[in-house]
């Protein structure tokens, strides 16, 4: 995959997460706050979560931007830098060996019924 700006990755992530839960910009301006930096405890503009979704504004969103619009969902800013971001399935961080075995396992068992589900489809068809 060649390497994309930064930028467009999180231009794309926000306007899917944004899609994906039906919300406007100005919906997600009423909850979204700032909770860092100079502009900490103050509230997102609709017009910066606009233009944080369009990769060809002069400046990139801050990390500040990019947080305040994840927790919003539920999710972390660095979710929102994944370049495969998906908002049905976003990235997480397996931090034991047990949940990365339990994710490995429930993989494999996904396959597994996928393919067994395959021959019944195919047979329902005829």
């Amino acid at each position: 995959m060649p390497n994309r700006p930064i930028k467009l990755i999180v231009a794309t992530n926000i306007s899917a997460l944004l899609e994906y839960h039906q919300k406007s910009p100005e919906e997600v301006a009423k909850i979204a706050v700032y909770r860092g930096g100079r502009k900490a405890g103050g509230k997102v503009g609709a017009r910066t979560i606009r233009n944080a979704m369009k990769a060809d504004v002069a400046d990139s969103p801050s990390l500040e931007l990019i947080a305040a619009i994840a927790k919003v969902f539920g999710l972390q800013a660095w979710q929102l830098l994944f370049p495969k971001f998906s908002p049905r399935n976003p990235p997480v961080l397996a931090v034991t060996p047990e949940e990365e075995a339990l994710v490995r396992q429930f993989e494999r068992l996904s396959a597994e019924l996928a393919a067994r589900a395959q021959p019944k489809e195919n047979s329902e068809a005829r």
